[in-house]
């Protein structure tokens, strides 16, 4: 696999290269009322810039996304664990205390587990 991507990347560095060196025509890059002089190759990098940007702003909102997800369900937990705390307490409560009674809390259930991702790092 590393070899794969280490050729590719060496591929689209070279294709990258000749795509800016080739393309040296002046251009204007038109942007709502701005007018940007420009060579071919300057709008072939804003477009690459522009990718890239967009290709981190996805993969951001994936983590955001997934993120959330884990702490909505670690919420849920903590609420269940909770409500059958206070259950288990007013029951105990009602029937009186014996000497059979445990007195120690009820455990934590154990915590969803969770995927590895790059932020954990």
């Amino acid at each position: 696999m590393l070899p794969v991507a280490i050729v590719l990347l060496l591929l689209v560095l070279v294709f990258v290269v000749g795509a800016i060196v080739s393309n040296t025509e002046p251009t204007t890059l038109n942007i709502f009322i701005a007018q940007i002089p420009t060579t071919t190759g300057g709008l072939f990098i804003t477009g690459l810039v522009a990718a890239l940007v967009l290709a981190g702003a996805l993969v951001l909102l994936g983590f955001g996304i997934r993120h959330q997800r884990h702490k909505s369900a670690d919420l849920r937990s903590l609420k269940r664990s909770a409500t059958s705390a206070v259950t288990d307490a007013k029951s105990r409560k009602k029937r009186g205390r014996g000497k059979d009674d445990d007195t120690t809390p009820p455990e934590d259930p154990p915590a969803p587990r969770r995927n590895k991702t790059l932020l954990d790092l």
